[in-house]
């Protein structure tokens, strides 16, 4: 087949001449549409006519979706039983399937072989069907793209706190605030009684391994089987979206209900001080809530339709072809003013002498949901100008310029601190003994060999401009 065409892009204001496209990796029979009505303005999602001559930005719109069922994209795989065989997944079980979900996970392939990745990649869905078959020839998986895991998830979260009538006194880091109020020996019995869906924090990387992180995997696994019901052979991207909906309606009625809470209290004349008792208390049910944000709170919430969007974009990029072949990252931010160098060391252009900086992105829009929403991605995208993703071919993942953990959702929606989501890398020569700029000051990392990159200074730079320029905007 012929690839597609792709334009050259002009040379940015730094003097790196562009002509890198992700879209040469794709055939004729997988074309990148761009949303004609999106194009038509003067302004692109904040972004000028004069930029997009730099930024060839694309929209989700018109992007090819997978047709039929979906079984392959950026997401997680859900074990089940079809219909017709009556039989139920027991713990042990998904276990195992759990291991093999690891075992071929794009990030996992990647690392393990980068020639072969591409390939591989490709054909996990066949391989995950292979190999659980050892285990039981009745067993099948559905895809389910990672935002729509991540709110299925986020949704357990929010009503085991409403169910309780209090916030999980486990959320906040290591579960410091739950040991606060709570004795050792009680701390397993509360978890117990409240059915925590919160039950891991990871201040580093995270583990796929880490029994409550299985404990966590296969009760969402169970959720999303009793409330999408799969067929065999998985969800077509009608499924899916149907049921985005009905998590995007629970997450609008959820924070309208707290903003009917807020306007009440300041009827009353009551302002100036939180108007919940728990308004300060960190985790997603405050979050998802209230926009007010003071000490750890980090608004997330949906509070309309734009928002709303940017959950349905991105369910659709993860559903299309350029997810069977791509990392996704997701960031909220100025597309124009995103760079990998520390521009507070003076002018780019004129002084050699400019440190790198770590730009941080998301895996998943709500990687670090739980602990850390100061560090999701969807609380930059909500309100910045600009809410993108990057898309990193798998087989060119070790020649970017960007670092990607190998953890699955759920333990990056767990993590907090600075070394559970991606980031953009550093060039060849920086000393990784100390902090990068963009590090968070408060983070106690020990070293940054990972963030380390192969790429010279100029080569990063203009690298990363050649990604940056191939951006998704999801608003």
């Amino acid at each position: 087949m012929n690839k597609i065409k792709t334009r050259d892009f002009l040379a940015s204001s730094a003097g790196a001449v562009i002509g890198w496209s992700i879209a040469s990796s794709f055939t004729e029979s997988e074309p990148l549409k761009i949303a004609g009505a999106a194009l038509g303005g003067a302004m692109l999602g904040g972004i000028s006519l004069a930029t997009r001559k730099i930024f060839q930005a694309r929209t989700v719109d018109d992007l090819e979706i997978q047709k039929g069922k979906i079984s392959i994209g950026q997401g997680e795989y859900v074990a089940f039983y079809p219909e017709n065989i009556e039989k139920e997944l027991d713990p042990d079980t998904f276990e195992q399937i759990y291991a093999i979900l690891n075992e071929y996970a794009p990030a996992a392939i990647v690392n393990r072989n980068s020639e072969s990745a591409e390939e591989e990649c490709a054909n996990r869905y066949d391989l995950i069907q292979s190999k659980i078959k050892e285990i039981d020839e009745d067993l099948e998986v559905a895809f389910v793209p990672r935002t729509l895991y991540e709110l299925v998830f986020l949704r357990q979260c929010i009503e085991e706190d409403i169910a309780n009538n209090s916030v999980c006194p486990f959320i906040g880091g290591s579960w410091s605030i739950g040991e606060q109020y709570l004795p050792p020996d009680n701390i397993k019995a509360e978890k117990t009684k409240r059915k925590c869906w919160h039950l891991c924090c990871f201040a580093d990387e995270g583990h796929n391994d880490d029994h409550q992180v299985k404990e966590v995997a296969y009760r969402l696994n169970q959720v999303i089987i009793e409330a999408l019901s799969p067929k065999s052979g998985g969800f077509t991207y009608q499924d899916l979206m149907c049921h985005a909906e009905k998590e995007i309606s629970f997450l609008k009625e959820h924070h309208q209900k707290f903003c009917n809470i807020k306007k009440e209290y300041e009827r009353h004349g009551r302002t100036g001080v939180p108007f919940y008792p728990e308004v300060s208390q960190p985790g997603p049910t405050m979050n998802f809530a209230t926009e007010y944000q003071a000490g750890r709170l980090a608004p997330m919430g949906i509070r309309n339709d734009n928002d709303a969007q940017i959950l349905r974009n991105a369910i659709a990029l993860e559903c299309s072809k350029i997810a069977e072949k791509a990392f996704l990252l997701y960031r909220g931010s100025e597309l124009r003013s995103d760079v990998v160098f520390d521009q507070s060391q003076g002018n780019f252009l004129y002084n050699s002498q400019h440190v790198p900086y770590s730009l941080s992105y998301g895996s998943g829009l709500f990687a670090g949901a739980i602990h850390d929403g100061e560090a999701v991605a969807f609380h930059y995208m909500r309100n910045g100008k600009n809410a993108y993703a990057i898309a990193v071919p798998f087989d060119q993942l070790n020649q970017s310029p960007f670092f990607i953990p190998c953890t699955n959702s759920l333990v990056q929606l767990f993590g907090t601190g600075e070394s559970f989501h991606a980031r953009t890398k550093v060039w060849k020569g920086s000393d990784t003994s100390q902090k990068p700029a963009g590090i968070n000051i408060r983070f106690r990392g020990e070293g940054y060999d990972h963030l380390l990159s192969s790429l010279s200074k100029k080569d990063l730079i203009a690298q990363f401009q050649k990604y940056k320029n191939q951006a998704i905007l999801l608003k």
